[in-house]
């Protein structure tokens, strides 16, 4: 491991104050206290008196205590419950930090709201401390500022999750309530028709694909996969989405002239033209306004509150879709009205 200890390169000064510093990189925790900058020749990061290393593994790390001669250690320890090691093992793959990626701070509020349970709803800063692993300090600024953001509140001397956690964890409910009322509508619904169908909910200004369902056609449309997305006035489900959410509509029309994935122009007329075209006819229509010679049809998700909160698409070829327009179509809205009523709508 180059660059640790020796006399080479240039010297920092000593620091003045002494600073518990901790670096977590890999599956290695280091807490150190140290009086001074450690010379390096190899990296130039440094933070409250202890230098970081990229990438640090078990063997570095003890290296790096071995040439560590002028400080003195508070406590060493190899990974600890919820770090890195525990979410390689959850997702089946080890995970690798890029460290300009990595903002430590934003990891260690995350880990103080994951010790709260429902076996421990609420603690105390010192049952905190010691379960977080960070210092006191580091601790008690660390839930100052979630609590300034609502994400913990605290009732004497005790600490238990805020009300935006609910808020936050019902958004990801939905979406997964979402996904499972809709999986075996859209499977259906490709496997009838053999086209590709996918699920979106809106995000901004844009439509996100939540699920993708490929049907047996001999030409697959890749034009959408999951996780990615498509600006709500192009394509067959935002443009759905976009006609059926006031909210949505407003905020693309006050963002007109908008240019099309296929770069042709939508003026706020057009805009209007389109959501009423689709409002009469129960379903939006997109040809080739995103990728040439490809086409989709979407319809509107409602939950029980009759707001539309996603939608699906069936997409191919565009001359394909033409050719069998109604039969496509009246399946689509079948299966989004499935769907709605799965998630509690009852249509007037």
């Amino acid at each position: 491991m180059g660059g640790i200890g020796g006399r080479g390169g240039k010297h920092c000064r000593a620091e003045q104050r002494r600073a518990d510093s901790e670096t977590r990189v890999g599956h290695c925790v280091l807490l150190l206290k140290t009086s001074r900058i450690l010379p390096a020749r190899s990296c130039s990061c440094y933070l409250s008196g202890f230098r970081i290393l990229y990438p640090l593994s078990e063997q570095d790390a003890l290296l790096l205590l071995g040439h560590c001669e002028s400080t003195s250690i508070c406590r060493f320890r190899i990974g600890r419950p919820g770090s890195v090691k525990k979410m390689a093992d959850e997702q089946g793959r080890k995970i690798e930090l890029d460290p300009k990626n990595y903002v430590a701070s934003v990891e260690k509020a995350l880990r103080l709201l994951e010790l709260f349970s429902d076996k421990a709803p609420q603690l105390t800063l010192g049952e905190i401390v010691r379960l977080g692993g960070y210092s006191r300090t580091a601790t008690y600024r660390l839930l100052g500022t979630l609590e300034h953001l609502e994400w913990v509140v605290r009732n004497g001397d005790r600490y238990q999750l805020g009300l935006k956690v609910f808020r936050v964890g019902s958004v990801a409910v939905n979406a997964l309530r979402l996904r499972q009322e809709a999986s075996q509508a859209i499977s259906e619904l490709a496997a009838r028709f053999g086209e590709t169908v996918y699920l979106l909910v809106p995000d901004g200004l844009r439509g996100v694909c939540l699920e993708r369902i490929e049907g047996n056609s001999q030409v697959q449309i890749m034009v959408l996969d999951i996780g990615q997305s498509l600006p709500l006035h192009a394509g067959g489900g935002p443009l759905a989405l976009m006609s059926y959410r006031q909210d949505l509509f407003d905020n693309l029309a006050a963002l007109c002239p908008l240019e099309r994935p296929n770069r042709t122009i939508i003026r706020v007329e057009d805009l209007h033209a389109v959501r009423d075209e689709t409002m009469k006819r129960g379903y939006s229509r997109s040809m080739e306004d995103v990728t040439p010679g490809v086409g989709a049809f979407g319809a509107p998700v409602f939950d029980a509150h009759g707001r539309a909160i996603a939608a699906i698409s069936i997409g191919g070829l565009a001359q394909t879709l033409q050719a069998r327009e109604t039969e496509l179509t009246e399946g689509l809205m079948a299966s989004a009205r499935d769907i709605s009523r799965r998630l509690g709508y009852l249509a007037g």
